[in-house]
């Protein structure tokens, strides 16, 4: 497969080479790419073992936003919303409402402002009626236990996001929620703002990193940060899009992730020239 280059865009200059998944990039830790028996979910339990963060993406791994509450109408709905104001919006995909916000990517600030406050709303809604998928609250736990640090990096309003996980009891063991930069569509992922700035608020290189998400635009946000991404294939179909995108590895259970968890021992690494 022909590599994919990188993203292009206002942090392009940021970016990380990637981690050769064949060495050893991570101090005291085995790479995956020297156990070739692995399966994709030893695999991306490796990865997790090996990172001292853990980056989380919300929508799909820790809930389904707009669950029970569809997510085209809201799409449509935000859609509307625009054309009363007089803006007509040409979204890449018009039954998600991410994509509808990202649609306003260099248009005038007022057409961002308006689909924002629109998605602002909806997913608040939204969010008041949303659970976390069963088994994830203790998924999150068992990473934390296990010393991870963990950090939510999301599409959605980090404000929002923050109160779902205080109403859910999970605000001990999230330390940080990375959402959107307001009125910027064109930093939502796959651009690698949202991952970078996590990195910056946990004080580690990409390479002690990685990061799980659902999307193509997942993978590619997180490779354009530098880090190994763990593709998380919740639908029929999904598996095959992150592995095209070049996910490191492919679960389809976020319990895959602490297959082989215990707690973190870390060891500093040895001085150069010492083996």
């Amino acid at each position: 497969m022909t590599p994919k280059p990188p993203w292009h865009g206002p942090h392009a200059a940021d970016q990380t080479q990637r981690p050769d998944p064949s060495g050893s990039t991570r101090c005291g830790a085995r790479s995956p790419g020297r156990h070739p028996t692995l399966t994709s979910s030893e695999t991306a339990a490796e990865l997790v073992a090996q990172a001292q963060a853990v980056l989380l993406d919300f929508d799909g791994p820790i809930c389904s936003v707009f669950a029970g509450y569809r997510a085209h109408e809201v799409a449509a709905e935000i859609m509307k919303r625009a054309a009363a104001a007089g803006y007509a919006l040409r979204p890449d995909d018009s039954d998600d409402p991410i994509s509808v916000y990202k649609a306003t990517t260099g248009m005038d600030p007022d057409v961002i402002a308006v689909v924002e406050d629109a998605l602002v709303e909806e997913a608040s809604t939204a969010l008041s009626r949303t659970e976390p998928h069963p088994g994830i609250p203790d998924r999150v736990r068992q990473l934390h236990t296990a010393g991870h640090r963990l950090v939510i990096v999301t599409n959605n309003g980090g404000g929002r996001v923050s109160a779902f996980i205080n109403r859910h009891g999970l605000a001990d063991q999230v330390e940080k929620v990375i959402g959107r930069d307001a009125r910027r569509p064109s930093l939502l992922k796959p651009s690698p703002d949202s991952i970078l700035r996590a990195l910056a608020y946990l004080d580690l290189p990409p390479e002690h990193g990685v990061f799980v998400g659902d999307s193509t635009s997942d993978v590619d946000a997180g490779h354009a940060a530098g880090l190994p991404v763990v593709g998380y294939a919740n639908k029929p179909g999904k598996d095959q899009r992150l592995r095209d995108a070049g996910a490191d590895a492919i679960i389809t259970s976020m319990g895959d992730l602490v297959l082989t968890l215990r707690p973190r021992t870390l060891r500093p690494c040895p001085a150069a020239g010492d083996a």
